[in-house]
């Protein structure tokens, strides 16, 4: 069968512009009209900087939502998807679900068409965070502005409580939060469109509702059956592998745009570690000429200190899914003391094995515990960054600081 059938099939190709459509148009012609102005309030739907499909939908879905309870004519509600423009055309499973549920990305508003410091300062800012809860460190002058948080990640920013609408539990899924508030405010407005938005995404973070995955909760799942009566004829194997392999499909990319593609980034003390997730397996990085000198370049060109690259596979025909993990940092004491804070990971752990591939400078594992997703490692990173004693406030004096404790353990 054709691709285009079966989503034809599935009940996606066939259908017309409907809510978040017109929404993203909307509100796309508020800022290239300049016509923010004429707001006494602009609501930012913001995903985070990874921009992955669970935060590019919960962004232009929640924004709809909001849209649809803010009757005052004096307020514009606009999604934010965290990246540049220019970055767009990485994210390839979001391309490729915004275009088969009709979202045309001219429409999308990205980080660098909107000042939101302006906004901030001009004191109009509202800001709903979905799928994150920590903003980060460029984004750290709009915490004020954050009203409302709808996340699925450990929480660790807890200060907001007295002054937030959060919504904070872990879920396999953002948007099986979004879809949750929903059909409990707004149950009419969710069409075929929006269900499908919303139960493509989810079918992805938990790997199709896969039990071996450990991604999936009860909640995840009730979910998607009440998304299914939203929808006519679908096949939740057909959707995920065709999500998966357009998220898999790295095909005219670089190894830089690779570790672009899906990316996060841990800040504190001056201290910068990359988090890139990639499809995969470690092996495959060999095929990469100079590879050492490519991450170093990577590192060097956007400041960062360390690089912790986590891989992920599923396998269609066994259902069986692995992840690895690697670190890499041009300075041997940064990428001893990330891999220790790795390893000493419980509750959970990430059951490390070590994995030799003989790739020059960087230290890769086998993670058994499958379950365990960078929303478990970006907090254990982000504790070795904030909770390390450090002897000055520059990346140097952290530096110095680790070489002398491993003068002294064991």
């Amino acid at each position: 069968m054709r691709e285009q059938d079966r989503w034809d099939r599935t009940g996606i190709g066939g259908l017309g512009t409907f809510c978040p459509d017109k929404v993203v148009r909307g509100r796309k012609s508020l800022t290239t009209m300049g016509c923010l102005n004429h707001f006494e309030e602009v609501h930012v739907v913001l995903g985070n900087e990874s921009c992955d499909l669970d935060s590019a939908v919960a962004s232009v879905v929640t924004a709809f939502l909001l849209h649809q309870k803010k009757s005052e004519l004096k307020c514009a509600v606009l999604p934010v998807l965290n990246i540049v423009r220019r970055d767009f055309r990485l994210r390839t499973e979001v391309t490729f679900f915004l275009q088969k549920t009709n979202i045309p990305f001219d429409l999308l508003i990205f980080k660098d068409e909107i000042d939101l410091e302006k906004l901030r300062k001009e004191k109009r800012l509202c800001l709903t965070l979905v799928d994150h809860n920590v903003l980060s460190a460029d984004q750290q002058c709009l915490e004020e502005a954050v009203v409302r948080v709808i996340d699925h990640h450990k929480l660790e920013c807890r200060d907001r409580r007295m002054r937030c609408d959060m919504t904070v539990e872990m879920v396999g899924s953002c948007c099986t939060l979004v879809a949750e508030k929903m059909f409990t405010t707004c149950p009419s407005v969710i069409d075929q469109q929006i269900a499908m938005l919303l139960y493509g995404t989810i079918l992805l973070d938990t790997v199709c509702l896969l039990k071996e995955a450990k991604r999936a909760t009860e909640k995840d799942i009730n979910i998607v059956i009440k998304l299914e009566t939203k929808l006519e004829k679908v096949t939740r194997i057909e959707v995920f592998e065709a999500l998966q392999k357009a998220k898999f499909d790295l095909s005219g990319l670089t190894f830089e745009e690779m570790l672009r593609k899906d990316l996060k980034v841990v800040e504190g003390n001056k201290f910068r570690i990359a988090i890139p997730s990639i499809p995969g397996f470690l092996e495959d990085l060999k095929a990469e000429p100079k590879l050492s000198i490519a991450m170093e370049e990577f590192i060097t060109q956007n400041n960062y200190h360390g690089l912790v690259i986590m891989t992920i596979h599923h396998n269609s025909e066994t259902r069986k899914v692995q992840r690895q993990i690697a670190v890499y940092s041009p300075d041997p004491v940064i990428k001893e003391q990330i891999v220790n804070t790795l390893k000493g990971a419980q509750d959970p752990g990430l059951e490390l094995e070590p994995l030799h591939l003989g790739i020059s400078d960087l230290m890769s594992f086998n993670q058994r515990n499958i379950a365990a997703s960078r929303k478990v490692v970006l907090p254990l990173v982000r504790s070795f960054i904030q909770e390390s004693p450090v002897s000055s406030h520059s990346a140097k004096g952290k530096t110095d600081f680790l070489r002398s404790t491993r003068q002294v353990t064991p």
